[in-house]
């Protein structure tokens, strides 16, 4: 879902991305062979002159 009002990032400013996952202590090699995996997707859009930033064009 995309937020109606999407914060607008400052110019010269970092920004970062985190994520955080465990594995109980008492887990074996069995999960030596699992994988796991994930996407993660960025999406960008000038928003100054942009009276409808993120909305569908036709």
């Amino acid at each position: 879902m995309i937020d109606a009002d999407p914060a607008r990032f400052e110019a010269c400013s970092d920004y970062y991305l985190g994520f955080e996952w465990s594995v109980p202590l008492d887990t074996d090699n069995s999960i030596q062979s699992d994988s796991f995996g994930f996407d993660v997707v960025f999406e960008g859009e000038q928003a100054r002159h942009n009276d409808t930033p993120f909305a569908e064009s036709d």
